[in-house]
């Protein structure tokens, strides 16, 4: 590369997300260059406008703000070991998917080479990278994050800055993405086959899809705030009106498929019974030891 820092932002990585995101940067105006492993894969990028440089060294060493998103996270410590003495100057952000552990890995050694680190998390699909809909979340130091935040948001308009724990983005998405978007996602495939095993069409349960998640924001917004309180009072349904419909939604269930997210809820919502919580708000199972593993 012959000048330093004649481009905006580095990607590393040119797998689905690297490209919406080297796309995306372009699109809006960055000065963006691309490394692949395989540099096939980075080629139809330059037709797009980006730069492709021909080796981890010369991608990083040209970029104010490089973003790595690889298969792992011994890749991205592979790739920044390699280019070690061209860091200074650049500031890194991980977008590779990982565990707080790995952020906290990568921060240490990042720290020790005095590289401007930040850990980011994806909540999006390459699809919708470049929407209002996309969302990544970033940790790390907060005087980086506002240095590059223009960046980010354009990439994903609706990025937020959760701490300046290394790890935070990746606790995030563990308990987001993984505790609860992955269930949610299953618990409907769950209800769908129940459904249609009942001969219900897919369009009478499209048109409620709507209504139940809104519905949902508005709880979850409510059961959030409560864990903070502590107050788990209420003069609606209360946990024991959950357990016995849930008694009863399981029976119906397993007469077609079985159930075995609602089995799972089941047990949580027998046992805060059991702790005699049944005048509380559905909230109150936050309170459960968190050892319980009903499986």
């Amino acid at each position: 590369m012959s000048d330093h820092h004649q481009h905006d932002v580095a990607v590393l990585g040119c797998g689905n997300m690297g490209k919406a995101i080297a796309l995306t940067a372009l699109t809006a105006g960055h000065r963006t260059v691309v490394w692949n492993r395989t540099p096939a894969r980075a080629l139809p990028l330059e037709d797009a406008g980006a730069t492709v440089a021909p080796s981890v060294v010369d991608a990083i060493a040209s970029a104010a703000l490089t973003i790595v998103c690889v298969s792992s996270t011994p890749d991205v410590e592979g790739l920044l070991r390699s280019a070690d003495p061209a860091l200074t100057g650049t500031s890194v952000l991980n977008l590779t998917s990982g565990t707080p552990d790995d952020a906290s890995r990568l921060a240490a050694w990042a720290a020790a080479h005095h590289l401007p680190y930040l850990d980011g998390a994806i909540l999006a699909y390459p699809e919708q990278i470049g929407s209002p809909e996309a969302r990544i979340v970033v940790a790390g130091d907060e005087a980086l994050w506002l240095r590059h935040r223009k960046v980010v948001l354009d990439l994903a308009a609706g990025s937020t800055y959760v701490g300046g724990d290394p790890c935070a983005a990746n606790v995030v998405d563990t308990g987001i993405t993984g505790v609860f978007y992955f269930s949610s996602v299953v618990a409907f495939i769950e209800a769908v086959r129940y459904l249609q095993a009942a001969g219900v069409t897919a369009d009478a349960v499209s048109d409620l899809i709507g209504h139940a998640t809104a519905q949902l924001d508005w709880q979850l917004r409510d059961i959030l705030q409560r864990t903070v309180t502590g107050d788990h009072d209420t003069d609606q349904a209360s946990l024991a009106v959950y357990h016995e419909a849930g008694e009863s939604f399981l029976g119906a269930v397993r007469t077609k498929v079985a159930a075995p997210l609602l089995a799972t809820t089941m047990g949580l919502l027998t046992e805060a019974m059991a702790a005699g919580l049944g005048d509380s708000d559905i909230s109150a199972l936050a309170t459960l030891p968190a050892g319980t593993d009903h499986r």
